[in-house]
């Protein structure tokens, strides 16, 4: 008798708990919107020993690695919501220990990178340039973060960087942020246009939105916004050139087209970047040879490029150096 009473107090328990609503604490990064793509989904009890413990009482951590550019982000399934190029598997898993209210991961490479932070059901916050940076709200819990290149096929050495940007003064859990498609659309209402022009928001950056609108441009321009590298986007823009020639900025280094555009080559020249090491580019542009020249510096040795160039060899000679 004694037994059956423990068994039905026991079934009684298992039913409250079954019916008890589960509230699923998700992060809240700024500025970034959220997606789910199945295929990111892991399991966190398998990495969570190898995974790079987080803690609230931890102001910074830093690790180092190599990122190759195989899969473009729209084979993993990313679509136009993502830039870069990377590997299927991530190269790290972070595990945060308590809540912490702003943690902020960057990854930073000379070449620009692309930063992806996964959550185990698949949903991810993505970011992309030379200093790509994921800010915001992280709940306890095993995240994967996978870094890769902004060209397809190059190898880039990067630094990542963990920082708590909260520790000794705690503040409220800050409210959920806009989305950067809401963040856009209040742009394009605070110009003057009618809200049917704000259709013309999906899918663009809000950095790459507020550079093109802010310097008069129609709302129907924002469309050559999407797939371009921001920080390419930024210095085109900057320039005085229309949005139009965005299109040349994808796939494109952003240190190489800094370089580009610095001497007053037009944006239709950053095609010859593609695949290009920034330290030859920088060394060709700099003795005045045309962007088209940058083609002989794909695959070769920079310190022998800069040799080469520094005693008057034509580019055309850097072939030796591979």
């Amino acid at each position: 008798e004694r037994q059956e009473r423990r068994e039905r107090r026991a079934r009684r328990r298992a039913r409250r708990r079954a019916h008890r609503p589960r509230v699923r604490v998700v992060p809240r990064i700024r500025d970034h919107r959220t997606f789910r793509v199945p295929r990111f989904r892991f399991r966190p009890g398998r990495v969570r020993p190898r995974a790079l413990r987080i803690l609230p009482t931890e102001r910074r951590t830093v690790v180092r690695g190599r990122a190759t550019g195989r899969w473009s982000a729209a084979r993993l399934g990313l679509g136009g919501q993502c830039a870069g190029f990377m590997d299927p598997e991530p190269q790290h898993y972070f595990t945060v220990t308590g809540e912490i209210e702003r943690l902020r991961v960057v990854v930073r490479a000379p070449a620009g990178a692309a930063l992806l932070v996964v959550t185990p059901d698949g949903q991810v916050w993505c970011d992309a340039g030379s200093r790509a940076r994921l800010e915001g709200y992280f709940p306890a819990g095993t995240y994967a973060v996978y870094v890769g290149t902004l060209q397809r096929g190059t190898t880039i050495d990067y630094r990542l960087r963990f920082r708590n940007r909260a520790i000794g003064n705690p503040p409220p859990r800050p409210a959920p942020p806009p989305q950067a498609a809401d963040r856009c659309r209040a742009l394009v209402l605070s110009r003057g246009f009618g809200p049917g022009q704000a259709r013309h928001c999906a899918g663009v950056p809000t950095a790459c939105a507020e550079a093109v609108l802010s310097r008069g441009h129609h709302p129907s321009t924002l469309a050559h916004c999407r797939g371009a590298n921001p920080v390419c986007a930024e210095e085109v823009l900057s320039r005085g050139h229309h949005p139009s020639t965005l299109g040349h900025c994808q796939g494109v280094s952003p240190v190489c087209a800094r370089e580009v555009l610095s001497r007053g080559h037009h944006p239709s020249t950053l095609g010859h970047c593609q695949g290009v090491a920034p330290r030859c580019a920088r060394a060709v542009l700099a003795r005045g040879h045309h962007p088209s020249t940058l083609v002989h510096c794909r695959g070769v040795r920079p310190a022998c490029a800069e040799s080469l160039l520094r005693r008057g060899h034509p580019p055309s000679a850097l072939a030796q150096c591979r």
